[in-house]
């Protein structure tokens, strides 16, 4: 068994960034709940994130159970606009929670952000100053749809615990090393 350094807490905001240029005809729509319920940003894996740190804690789900948090990062994913532009959102500080059921938007970070969640009929929006996102009503849920990889994309590993358990739980300094080797 690896050290570990125990850390509880994440925060979080929403922040656009740039337009989102290429073709999207081969990309899969996929939505994500919008909880009011949740006191992070949470996923299930660190697909999608950028800036992955190991982050140790733990979330309680609604049926009592305890999970593990394993990391954290800042999650980018595009998601057309109310005015139909497609643009790059970033959520920071969002927890990796590998049993989780399904990735959760905490509106309380959303709001601690300054953001604003509008819902009436059935619909809303996210909005932070020109950042105007559609979220629609599935089942009494709110949901965001964002665009996912494309079926060309590969799916890259990016953390190092990853590939330090994948090697045996090899140090960090030699898998550093190896980082280095042209």
């Amino acid at each position: 068994e690896c050290p570990k350094n125990k850390t509880e807490h994440s925060y979080t905001c929403l922040l656009a960034t740039k337009d989102v240029s290429g073709n999207l005809k081969h990309r899969q729509v996929t939505s994500v709940m919008v909880d009011s319920g949740a006191t992070s940003h949470m996923k299930r894996d660190t697909e999608g994130l950028v800036n992955i740190r190991r982050h140790y804690g733990h979330v309680y789900v609604a049926n009592g159970e305890k999970l593990e948090v394993r990391y954290i990062g800042d999650w980018l994913i595009e998601v057309k606009h109310s005015d139909g532009t497609i643009k790059g959102v970033m959520f920071k500080d969002v927890i990796v929670v590998p049993n989780l059921s399904r990735d959760l938007l905490s509106m309380a970070r959303i709001d601690k952000a300054g953001g604003d969640i509008i819902i009436r009929k059935g619909k809303g929006v996210i909005k932070k100053g020109d950042t105007c996102l559609p979220i629609r009503k599935v089942d009494d849920m709110y949901m965001l749809d964002y665009y996912g990889k494309s079926c060309e994309e590969a799916n890259v590993v990016s953390t190092p615990e990853l590939w330090h358990q994948r090697f045996g739980h090899i140090n960090y300094e030699y898998l550093r090393q190896m980082g280095e080797i042209d």
